[in-house]
C-alpha cells in the first residue's frame, strides 16, 4: 500500500521512503504506479519470510518504473484523482440512499 499526506512522518526501519531522483518523474504518478496491479503483483512475487512478508530494498530498487512525458503523467494523476472523487461522491450517495430508504421503510411501520 502507498500512502501520501502533508502530515510529517517518522519511518521505521520496516517502512521505505521513496522520493524520485528525476525531475521527470511526478511523485503522484510514482504513487499512482506502485499501487497498480502490475506493480502490487511484482511486490507479492519478491516478498520474503513466512509469518510476516517483506520486501526487500533490493528488490524494490529493481521494479522498472515506467516513465511518460510528464504531460501524460499530469493526464494519468488528474483523471485518477478524477476518479477517486467520483468514487467518494458515489459511496456518500449510496450512503444517502440507505438512509432514505430507511427512513421510508421506518415511516411504513408507523
Amino acid at each position: 500500500m502507498i500512502l501520501q499526506g502533508s502530515e510529517p512522518v517518522i519511518v521505521t526501519g520496516q517502512l521505505f521512503v521513496l522520493r524520485p531522483k528525476s525531475k521527470q518523474l511526478m511523485p503522484k504518478f510514482l504513487a499512482w504506479y506502485l499501487n497498480q496491479k502490475t506493480a502490487q503483483h511484482y511486490f507479492l512475487s519478491h516478498r520474503t519470510g513466512t509469518g510476516i512478508p517483506m520486501l526487500n530494498k533490493q528488490p524494490l530498487g529493481l521494479l522498472k518504473i515506467p516513465m511518460p512525458p510528464l504531460e501524460t503523467q499530469q493526464k494519468i494523476v488528474a483523471i485518477h484523482d478524477l476518479w477517486v472523487q467520483e468514487r467518494e461522491v458515489t459511496e456518500q450517495l449510496l450512503d444517502n440512499r440507505e438512509t432514505m430508504i430507511n427512513g421510508i421503510f421506518h415511516n411504513l411501520l408507523e
